[in-house]
């Protein structure tokens, strides 16, 4: 298991009714773009380029989770 696949598993929960696989690419996504600019607001930004902003991935709360949990297994 990835490291991206281990946070989707802790953060499954805030994204209810989701597919787990739809959770593993958005955290990976939130990795891709937290190594060129960690800010929440920035990831925000460039996932809202190809997501809803409604998504759950989209949410702040999600991404700050994302990114603190990717970082601590980096």
């Amino acid at each position: 298991m990835d490291k991206a696949e281990f946070v989707a598993k802790q953060l499954h929960h805030l994204a209810p009714g989701r597919r787990a696989k739809d959770v593993v690419s958005a955290v990976r996504m939130i990795d891709n773009f937290r190594t060129v600019n960690p800010s929440p607001a920035f990831i925000q930004g460039e996932l809202t380029k190809t997501l809803s902003r409604n998504a759950p991935f989209t949410q702040l709360e999600f991404i700050e989770q994302a990114v603190a949990k990717l970082s601590t297994r980096s």
